[in-house]
């Protein structure tokens, strides 16, 4: 027969169980809330992170060609620099634009509290309306695109631009004058970001006894800026053009353009660079900017005033025309954001030429009396043909064969009429050489003769 042992268990011990129990299914809950409300947090997490971007200033309608010459600018309201490459942009027709270096020529870092200038540069879908309403947004670069900023509006007018109020805040203005690539301009009123929800227009007076200092650049006050050097055809990547500041401080050069030929050819490309003093800046320009087969390249001041310019005839693959130290310019290797070597001036070899030189040696030679009479009767005769004097006896006139010497002789002609003057002469010259003769007899007489 088994024995059966029972264990009465006291009602104390039970309920000290059952609070231990419901303390571990507490401690369950609270574990699977914290894990659900982390899961839900998350993503506005990440959009705290990327909202430190943020859509600063639009200009929709540019002075000129508003396909090549709109653009966007984003501002770091972070102290962190951020690479933007493959964030998107996208208007109300959901038209996109992936920002590359062929959009942002300054490259796709941004510094904290910085700005960085978007153009639209000729992208084919993508565009800013002038007129009706618009909205332009940023989404980030990934695999499933997060909307992190936007901005609307409706209508445009020239060469205005609408920005926020201050930069990367949360109201924006309208018919600012264009500050790209710098602080927005503060105006009297302001306009709120629209919501889903409409909401009436709030006017904010902003006082202005204490004005937040802007930097907005001066186009038109610079000189000593020039040409240095540009690619016209690189073998990958874009064309550029490489500018220095002769000046002993920075500029900024918001607002100038560099331009192809004038009146033609392609849209002038607004810059946003700033140039320390006594340094090189590169600026990157579109496929097909500058022809390969001659150009001009051309710098224009915020008024689009020429302030260099520079025309080639060729280029080659991968070769710059650069301008060295003396102003030569010559196609060289490319030195980007560096000084210029030397350019090499080619000097004309000069090929002496022999003048031949004809020197007379005298010598001497011993003749008669007698011969030196005839000699001296032949120079006589020379003399007359030499001249191409016709002598005259008696009044006849006498025409001699003119000689060889005669064709290269004087080009004067005399004709002496008075023969007895030539008689006169013949006469003296023979008397002379007869007492000549007859004081010299027999002697030899040494002349010199050349």
């Amino acid at each position: 027969m088994s024995t059966i042992k029972l264990k009465v268990t006291s009602r104390r011990d039970f309920q000290k169980g059952a609070r231990q129990k419901s303390k571990v299914n507490l401690g369950i809950k609270k574990g699977l809330l914290v894990i659900f409300l982390f899961f839900l947090s998350f993503p506005l997490f990440s959009a705290n992170i990327f909202a430190q971007v943020v859509i600063n200033e639009i200009l929709p309608d540019p002075v000129g060609d508003d396909v090549a010459n709109e653009w966007v600018e984003l501002y770091n309201n972070g102290e962190t620099a951020i690479d933007v490459s493959g964030y998107r942009l996208k208007d109300l027709d959901n038209h996109e634009l992936i920002i590359t270096t062929d959009y942002a020529s300054s490259g796709t870092v941004i510094n904290g509290k910085s700005w960085l200038l978007i153009r639209r540069n000729n992208h084919s879908s993508f565009s800013l309306n002038n007129s009706g309403s618009e909205e332009i947004s940023l989404w980030d670069n990934s695999s499933t695109p997060v909307k992190i900023d936007s901005l609307a509006y409706s209508g445009s007018s020239e060469n205005k631009s609408w920005g926020k109020i201050p930069d990367g805040g949360s109201l924006y203005a309208e018919k600012l004058d264009p500050t790209p690539g710098g602080s927005n301009q503060i105006i009297p009123t302001a306009t709120p970001l629209p919501t889903t929800t409409p909401t009436p227009t709030v006017a904010i007076i902003l006082p202005t006894s204490t004005p937040v200092p802007t930097n907005t650049p001066v186009p038109n006050s610079y000189s000593h800026i020039y040409l240095s050097e540009f690619l016209a055809w690189p073998e990958s990547g874009n064309e550029w053009v490489e500018l220095y500041n002769d000046n002993s401080s920075e500029v900024d050069l918001s607002g100038w353009y560099i331009d192809d030929v004038a009146e033609s050819g392609q849209t002038p490309k607004m810059i946003s660079e700033k140039i320390g003093g006594k340094s090189y800046k590169r600026i990157f320009l579109s496929d097909f900017f500058l022809n390969n087969d001659g150009d001009d390249v051309r710098l224009l001041d915020g008024s689009q005033a020429e302030k260099d310019k520079k025309a080639y005839s060729s280029s080659t693959k991968g070769k710059s025309w650069s301008k060295d130290s003396g102003n030569n310019w010559c196609e060289t290797n490319p030195t980007p954001d560096s000084a210029n070597p030397t350019c090499f001036v080619s000097v004309a070899t000069l090929t002496p030429t022999l003048t031949p030189v004809l020197t007379l040696i005298p010598t001497e030679t011993e003749i008669s009396p007698t011969d030196f009479l005839k000699l001296k009767d032949q120079e006589a005769l020379l003399d007359l043909q030499r001249n191409k004097i016709t002598p005259v006896v008696l009044g006849a006139q006498i025409t001699p064969t003119p000689s060889p010497l005669a064709k290269n002789g004087s080009k004067e002609k005399f004709k002496i009429a008075a023969g007895s003057f030539v008689f006169a002469g013949l006469l003296l010259l023979g008397l002379s050489g007869f007492f000549l003769v007859k004081e010299n007899r027999g002697q030899k007489i040494k002349i010199d003769t050349f």
